[in-house]
């Protein structure tokens, strides 16, 4: 067989567990975002944003598949994550927003418009048990919401 062939094969066995792994992330996204009862927007964002890391590591391991030397690839990465970086500077919150979004959509089963059972007055460092009752209203730029208490 030669070489290219080798390469070929490898590269359709490759897509093939993209498109397995694909399938299974959207499943087990779908059956977090059913379990906790999230919005469907926030759910596809989640999808969105797997998918384009999966889409990621097939590219890297292509690339590596084809002959693209660990050493240049490395550089080409370096690069790129430098000029990403760098864009990225002041707009740090953005990633942050991203990395937190994932995180507590797996990990946090709170939803908007959830009640809290009950909200401490705390006025000294060891606090006090005195239950606040009332409404807070909580408002930015983005989210806008009340609390019942």
């Amino acid at each position: 067989m030669a070489e290219y062939q080798v390469k070929i094969i490898e590269s359709v066995v490759l897509l093939i567990i993209l498109l397995i792994s694909l399938k299974i992330f959207r499943r087990v996204t779908d059956r977090v975002g059913s379990k906790y009862a999230y919005h469907t927007s926030r759910i596809k964002i989640v999808k969105k944003a797997i998918t384009f890391l999966q889409y990621l590591i097939f590219i890297g391991i292509l690339l590596f598949i084809w002959g693209i030397a660990p050493a240049q690839l490395a550089a080409y990465i370096a690069s790129l994550f430098t000029v990403v970086g760098i864009a990225f500077l002041a707009q740090w919150s953005i990633v942050s927003n991203i990395t937190s979004t994932l995180i507590i959509f797996f990990n946090h089963q709170v939803n908007i418009g959830d009640r809290i059972g009950s909200v401490l007055l705390l006025t000294t460092k060891a606090g006090n048990a005195q239950k606040v009752d009332g409404e807070i209203n909580i408002s930015n730029e983005i989210l806008s919401g009340k609390i019942n208490v």
